[in-house]
């Protein structure tokens, strides 16, 4: 698997949202399947379980492309609109609060 890391750049993103189109109630952080404690919490002691942590850097043309594509594979299914995403840019481009 492949998952965000609460102090990483995912684990920021997911933070600078909140600010601004909160999570729905009682919903954990993605990114907290970034962390060893919490997958052993979910899988449970029966599971063989090594964690390797790894960097990787995602790069788009613009920051317009970056808000559609949240907007399409994020927001949607997160039960929030592309229109979100979109009042997302508009807020942290005012306030240069994207990591």
């Amino acid at each position: 698997m492949a998952n965000w890391v609460p102090d990483g750049a995912g684990g920021a993103l997911f933070g600078t949202v909140a600010k601004y189109v909160p999570p729905p109630a009682g919903v954990a952080s993605p990114a907290l399947w970034g962390t060893e404690d919490h997958l052993r919490a979910l899988f449970g002691p029966d599971v063989e379980l090594s964690t390797t942590r790894r960097s990787m850097n995602f790069r788009f043309p613009s920051l317009d492309f970056w808000v559609d594509f949240f907007g399409a594979h994020f927001a949607r299914r997160s039960g929030r609109s592309r229109r979100s995403a979109r009042t997302v840019k508009r807020r942290c481009a005012r306030t240069s609060s994207l990591p």
